[in-house]
């Protein structure tokens, strides 16, 4: 088994930026689900994430052996879930992680290693958007363990809405004209309570699966926010690359690459 200490540097840092930034999506998600966005500032995760996503690219690509940069590239990804309770949901997203992690570094690796040239944006394609997949998993995990009942359904009647149709309803239809006098007669607070109410015995058991299907919501926000994310980290690959090449801890180098075939 042959590597470097500067592969052994990369692969660190790529598998201890995943999970300092996830442990910084931890510390957010219930600020996020509170809608509390006044003391905390969320530029340190998604600047994480972009520093993340760089060394899990580079350590895929540079790291030679398979023996080192699959597990150090995964570690980073499990470790986080030892923040959670184990679950039948939790331990199903650990699953899927380990192969999606696993899969995103094979892509990285395949494509480097059969390219004829270096092309960041090519190589990076094929298993960066995986790796944010898994990290969208991870957070979402952590939106789970943090969401209820009660707190999904406040997500499906956001209470300044709510508020604002009571006032709303309260100014047009002052008098019976139709609507339930003792509705007209409550205040805001209680008008909400009563939604909320109805909203549970419309839903009955299926209740439960509330804080799910929330997660789920969440995770296709997070993975859309990620789109963005994706197109800075190529734009600090390719700066940390220029700076890498240029202090000659990476350098250029010509090789032969054999090509397998299908021929008649």
């Amino acid at each position: 088994m042959k590597f470097s200490l500067k592969e052994l540097i990369i692969g660190g840092v790529a598998a201890g930026g995943t999970v300092l930034v996830l442990w910084l999506w931890r510390e957010a998600v219930p600020l996020i689900i509170a809608r509390d966005f006044k003391d905390y500032s969320f530029i340190a995760p998604a600047a994480g994430l972009i520093v993340a996503g760089g060394f899990f690219t580079l350590s895929a690509i540079f790291i030679r052996e398979a023996k080192v940069v699959y597990p150090l590239l995964i570690a980073g990804i499990i470790i986080p879930f030892f923040f959670l309770e184990a679950s039948g949901t939790i331990l199903a997203v650990l699953a899927a992680n380990l192969f999606i992690t696993s899969f995103a570094i094979y892509r990285i690796r395949q494509e480097h290693l059969l390219s004829y040239g270096f092309s960041l944006s090519k190589i990076a394609k094929t298993g960066l958007p995986l790796y944010f997949t898994a990290v969208s998993l991870m957070v979402s995990s952590f939106y789970l363990v943090n969401m209820d009942e009660e707190l999904a359904i406040s997500g499906l009647l956001p209470r300044p809405a709510v508020n604002f149709a009571f006032n709303l309803v309260s100014q047009v239809l002052p008098g019976p004209a139709g609507f339930p006098r003792e509705m007209l007669e409550l205040n805001a607070d209680d008008f909400y309570e009563a939604m909320a109410l109805e909203l549970q015995q419309i839903l009955g058991p299926y209740q439960r699966f509330l804080p799910l299907a929330s997660a789920l919501i969440f995770f296709f926000a997070f993975k859309a926010f990620t789109v963005p994310v994706y197109y800075l980290t190529l734009i600090f690959i390719f700066l940390l690359l220029k700076l890498l090449v240029f202090s000659k801890i990476v350098n250029k180098e010509k090789l032969q690459i054999e090509v397998e075939r299908l021929s008649l």
